[in-house]
């Protein structure tokens, strides 16, 4: 959007101002810009910047979401080695990859590039976007379809083995993974308690920070852009944290000390969430976190969730579970997910908050 004193510039000789050789082009450009929205636009982005207070307010409003949620898992133990608890976790890990994709794609990378501020620029791009996350849910669908259609049991010395694990721990979000020297020794009964918590902690805490960081810068440029990565880093932490506190128990801890560990490492995301709003009220970092945060998202979810969906469903086919069902409730949690933040992304303009 070129001002008048931009266009003053752009066709003065520097010296005596617009020569009258100049005067048509520099009366053209005025009348563009009055014509145009684009200035109107930026502007109406400019208002929808939230103050200080709502941007702390709703910050640790969502972060203090993620830490209660930390806890959950206490509350879900008892059922973790029921069948419909494991259909559930895939159900939320669906949708966390749904999430997540989509605020990366709808949300972080528009931001990034400061295309929302354009309303002709932002539909264009998030329809296309839209689309793209359309392409990536069809060809996952249609690899699960093949798979079921196309699939032949075979029992081995190794799928026998596979079929011994509990399945709980093919579902739990891959930031809790553990390597597979260390999942042997745990399974054997040579635990190591202090290996096994201090390696799931630390990633969780660092993801947290990242967390944290991400809901702090976005909150700072507006609201519904803080709310849509909170949904996203919501339903993500979810089944992460159910993940961490059944490996934190796998690995020989107390339920108290299990909980008590695993909400230390979430309350690291406060200390994100502080950094983010100051760097994002304080310099323009907040546009190179959420290129960073975009990029993150996009991989924790395409590259890290969506094959463990895929394995996770290999593995209730090779139990006999009914396929056709699991890919549909793989198929609502993505659709769920990323209708979430498509609708949010969609008519987050259309929305005052005073």
């Amino acid at each position: 959007c070129l001002t008048a004193e931009d266009i003053y510039n752009i066709y003065s000789d520097g010296v005596s101002g617009i020569t009258a050789r100049n005067i048509p082009q520099a009366a053209l450009a005025l009348i563009s810009i009055t014509l145009n929205d684009a200035c109107e636009d930026v502007e109406k982005h400019h208002e929808l910047k939230p103050s200080s207070a709502q941007v702390w307010g709703y910050g640790i409003g969502f972060v203090t979401l993620v830490c209660v949620i930390s806890n959950v898992g206490g509350l879900l133990a008892p059922f973790m080695e029921k069948a419909f608890f494991q259909k559930l976790l895939t159900f939320l890990v669906a949708m966390a990859v749904g999430t997540l994709a989509a605020t990366g794609l709808l949300v972080l990378l528009p931001e990034a590039f400061d295309i929302m501020s354009c309303e002709e620029l932002a539909d264009d791009y998030l329809w296309k976007a839209a689309t793209a996350m359309a392409g990536i849910y069809i060809f996952y669908m249609s690899e699960r379809i093949l798979k079921i259609i196309f699939y032949k049991p075979k029992v081995t010395i190794d799928s026998y083995s596979c079929l011994k694990l509990p399945l709980a721990s093919e579902n739990e979000h891959s930031h809790s993974h553990l390597p597979a020297n260390i999942e042997s020794e745990i399974q054997s009964g040579n635990r190591s308690v202090s290996t096994v918590a201090w390696m799931v902690l630390i990633g969780d805490a660092l993801h947290n920070f990242v967390d944290g960081l991400s809901i702090g810068a976005a909150f700072t440029e507006n609201i519904f852009t803080g709310v849509s990565v909170s949904i996203a880093v919501v339903c993500e932490e979810l089944p992460h944290e159910l993940g961490d506190v059944a490996i934190l128990l796998h690995s020989g801890l107390s339920m108290k000390r299990a909980l008590l560990y695993n909400f230390l490492a979430a309350v690291i995301c406060y200390i994100g969430l502080i950094i983010g709003i100051l760097l994002g009220e304080n310099t323009s970092a907040n546009r190179w976190i959420f290129a960073i945060a975009g990029g993150l998202f996009l991989y924790v979810s395409l590259v890290d969730m969506l094959p463990e969906l895929n394995h996770t469903a290999d593995e209730f086919q090779r139990q006999n579970s009914n396929p056709w069902k699991i890919m549909a409730l793989q198929s609502f949690g993505l659709i769920v997910g990323f209708a979430i933040i498509l609708i949010v992304a969609f008519y987050a303009g259309q929305i005052v908050i005073e």
